[in-house]
């Protein structure tokens, strides 16, 4: 059996090994889109490294998602009318940006362990839960820090779930604040003490 070793958001960020003046772009060979801010690149690397995900590639894909789910946030008269289609079409083209080969796919297959030894729900179960989650999401009803801990619990894709539930959280914030949130989502999972890095191993 195969199960997927995932990183929870919540660790500690440790940068080492670069020189203070060089840029982020610089340090992870990296072209960001136009218009993020230097708060938005610090975030967007911020969320790689919890995640192990710090290849170019990786965050290069979580920069053009990230920019991507901005310029929604942004579009207010959309944002408030989003329908259950559009938050399950947004949802898959984000994870895809987010990690191309790993879920290109469609939703996970494999059980997923926690570092802590606790799983994720069962893979025969995402399916039927995502189908839930994207008309729940489009009402906006629940609480932002609500809506992210739920699409963790369900964690859909085989990675970047964290990565893209942070996106949702900061676009719910949004829609009931008007304000973009210049931080990481709340460690909703504090209490889990997980930590470990993306990866599948034999069982």
């Amino acid at each position: 059996m195969f199960y997927c070793l995932v990183l929870l958001p919540g660790m500690e960020n440790e940068t080492r090994g670069h020189k203070p003046e060089e840029s982020l772009a610089e340090r992870y060979k990296v072209t960001f889109p136009e218009n993020l801010t230097d708060k938005d690149i610090e975030l967007i690397i911020l969320q790689c490294e919890h995640q192990h995900a710090t290849s170019p590639e990786q965050i290069t894909g979580m920069a053009e998602a990230y920019k991507e789910a901005k310029d929604l946030a942004h579009d207010l008269e959309r944002l408030n009318k989003l329908t259950a289609e559009e938050v399950e079409e947004l949802i898959h083209k984000w994870a895809v940006l987010i990690e191309p080969e790993k879920n290109k796919n469609g939703f996970r297959t494999v059980p997923v362990r926690f570092a802590n030894g606790k799983t994720a729900l069962d893979p025969e179960l995402v399916e039927r839960a995502m189908e839930n989650f994207f008309p729940a999401y489009a009402e906006g009803l629940m609480e932002a820090v609500e809506y992210y801990k739920e699409f963790e619990q369900i964690h859909p894709w085989l990675d970047g779930n964290g990565r893209e539930g942070d996106l949702l959280w900061k676009i719910d914030v949004i829609r009931k604040t008007g304000v973009w949130p210049d931080e990481l989502p709340p460690d909703v999972f504090e209490e889990n003490g997980s930590t470990g890095s993306p990866q599948e191993k034999k069982e």
